[in-house]
């Protein structure tokens, strides 16, 4: 094949990835608008022509950037003909994360010498890494969660310069079926400390690495391990610095799950995906089970579209599959946010969501663990006793209870968390067995200015304190 207009490469992209038939039309993905309908591919959805790829944002170059085509039902394999790939030198980021691409990851990726950002995370990809040394510009690289990638990482690494330089970057191949030992090369990386994730199967390098930047590694030196009774000699379980549950790796405590008290531990809910794969096989050794928490991508304002409630249980479905292979064994839903201009409908068809959730998880061996509510009971878009019959449990959160001013107090004292539960959730039925009470351990270094329940604190709840009811 010779050269390639942008948008017959586009299409052969298109057309390789389930294009016509498993690409979404809308969701948290860009869908397929424009593409193949018209010439001005700067227009078609997910691709980007304006000068900062990242944020999309900037001068209009008139050249392909970069494509987000992230969460939009792409299927097969990504085209291995170096033709469609040389069509772009000018592209920036490339997303096809969260979709169900099969196959290996295309050695033709190369040609792509502008690139900055690459993340094929949570697909089905399979084979090996490429040899991608001619990227010297990537300066992220993702490809954990649920993929196969099997072998072991090339010294070309190390000619990756650019790898893990500024806010964004990073390496994350976790999660996948690598081994051998690592590269010495990879000191080679100069925007590195400790945050690449490379996962089990690897054994340490002797000495330890120092990288390009002088920074030795304290986890990569020590050959940190992830399991109770610490590491297998040589073995290297988890190589980063963000931690478990933390969204700044910097100000966590790394691996926090390996200085739990498993012995009274019987479930953890996982509001990350960071060291999932290490975080379960630890559970698992301490008879405990992993559930993760999602819910975000639910948009209850379409919950009456025909097809959209299907289409989103399915995908949901989907991706809890996918995380099985990790250990994952069910899901709490957590949706924080109602819209639509009738409550009464859009609380009926949540209700039904969920049954239908809990039907479809049950059929895949998973379960629909918990319902993430507010301790003050919305009960305007929860119908909470008939949640209750759809879940395991019902989940209320019990934070911001008897105030949302910015001055810290006692914003969840127990008076009135017995009374939300009684108020409710007991009072509407919901059988005292389903319910688990989420306290906010956050953390927070500032004082209160009282430990005492003080109902003049409410701004908007109207919650009155009454004699403090048992709290189930």
């Amino acid at each position: 094949m010779g050269a390639l207009t942008q948008a017959a490469a586009l299409m052969a992209i298109y057309n390789a990835t389930g294009g016509p038939t498993t690409w979404s039309d809308g969701g948290r993905g860009k869908g397929r608008a424009g593409w193949g309908s018209h010439a001005d591919v700067c227009s078609w959805a997910g691709v980007c022509c304006l000068a900062n790829a990242t944020e999309c944002t900037g001068a209009d170059t008139g050249v392909v950037q970069g494509l987000n085509l992230g969460f939009n039902g792409l299927t097969g394999v990504l085209p291995s003909d170096p033709a469609v790939w040389q069509t772009f030198p000018s592209l920036q980021s490339l997303s096809v994360r969260s979709n169900a691409l099969s196959g290996s990851l295309p050695t033709a990726l190369r040609r792509l010498t502008s690139l900055r950002d690459l993340n094929a995370r949570r697909n089905r990809i399979s084979g090996s890494v490429p040899d991608l040394a001619t990227l010297t510009q990537l300066r992220h690289f993702s490809l954990s969660v649920a993929n196969r990638v099997s072998g072991t990482l090339g010294s070309w690494i190390g000619a990756m310069r650019s790898l893990g330089m500024g806010a964004e970057g990073g390496l994350d191949l976790t999660a996948n079926r690598l081994s051998g030992t690592i590269p010495a090369a990879i000191s080679e990386l100069r925007g590195f400390h400790d945050d690449i994730g490379l996962g089990s199967g690897y054994t340490c390098p002797v000495p330890p690495v120092t990288f390009a930047n002088g920074t030795v590694s304290t986890t990569y030196a020590q050959c940190h391990g992830g399991r109770p009774g610490g590491p297998t000699a040589g073995e290297l379980v988890a190589f980063r610095s963000v931690s478990y549950g933390c969204s700044h790796g910097n100000n966590c405590i790394q691996s926090s799950f390996l200085h739990y008290n498993w012995s009274a531990i019987s479930t953890v809910i996982s509001f990350t995906e960071t060291n999932l794969t290490e975080l379960c096989a630890v559970a698992s050794a301490n008879a405990a089970k992993v559930v993760v928490a999602k819910g975000k991508t639910l948009n209850t304002s379409r919950l009456a579209q025909p097809g959209y409630s299907q289409a989103w249980t399915t995908n949901m479905t989907q991706e809890l599959l996918q995380l099985r292979e990790v250990g994952v064994s069910g899901l709490s839903l957590d949706v924080e946010h109602f819209h639509g201009s009738n409550p009464v409908q859009t609380k009926r068809l949540f209700t039904k969501l969920v049954c239908d959730l809990h039907s479809a998880l049950a059929q895949q061996g998973q379960s629909l663990h918990s319902i993430c509510t507010k301790i003050w009971g919305d009960t305007t878009h929860f119908d909470l006793p008939a949640l209750s019959q759809c879940t395991e449990y019902i989940l209320p959160m019990a934070y911001d209870m008897i105030s949302k001013s910015p001055v810290a107090s006692s914003n969840a004292p127990l008076p009135a968390i017995t009374q939300g539960l009684h108020d409710y959730y007991l009072s509407a039925g919901v059988p005292p067995t389903k319910i688990l009470l989420g306290l906010p351990l956050y953390g927070y270094a500032f004082p209160c200015e009282s430990n005492d329940y003080d109902d003049t604190s409410s701004d908007d709840d109207g919650l009155t304190p009454t004699a403090a009811t048992p709290l189930l």
